[in-house]
């Protein structure tokens, strides 16, 4: 049982078997906290500023019903200048996937296994979430008063 990709042969074909029971619903905020910390934002128009941004799912999650399977992800975003967070924003999004009533056990069984919920997370919902964020990221900005940050596409 070689792994590969953090999975065994099994768990990717209990993963693509996820894939193919369910469907993306929506993606919502559902809340929104952006802090400066600093009283001047100025100097960021003038400096390298380098981002991080972490991903977490909340321990409550995945939540499935019948029909749905629902993840609440966190996302935090710091802007940092010379190792200084100057400004930070927290997202936590529902995402929601559609999924059939006959598949809901089946769908437990697999996400009950942390390696392919965690390969699931990483490979579905943070890439899902990707391009919303780059649009957050960059409006969020423009509304502050400051040049738009722009982050990278993923490959």
């Amino acid at each position: 049982m070689l792994k590969s990709n953090g999975l065994t042969d099994v768990q990717k074909e209990q993963f693509i078997n996820l894939l193919s029971q369910i469907e993306i619903d929506s993606i919502v905020i559902d809340k929104m906290q952006v802090e400066k910390l600093v009283d001047d934002l100025s100097i960021l128009e003038n400096e390298d500023i380098s981002v991080n941004i972490s991903f977490a799912i909340r321990e409550i999650d995945p939540q499935i019903t019948d029909s749905t399977l629902l993840l609440k992800p966190l996302v935090k975003i710091e802007l940092l200048v010379n190792e200084k967070v100057l400004f930070f924003m927290r997202f936590v999004y529902s995402v929601v996937y559609i999924i059939k009533p006959e598949n809901k056990k089946n769908i437990e069984a697999i996400l009950s296994d942390s390696d392919i919920k965690d390969y699931f997370i990483s490979k579905q919902v943070n890439k899902l979430l990707w391009p919303y964020l780059r649009e957050e990221v960059s409006s969020t900005m423009s509304k502050c008063g400051l040049k738009p940050i722009y982050l990278q596409l993923l490959r």
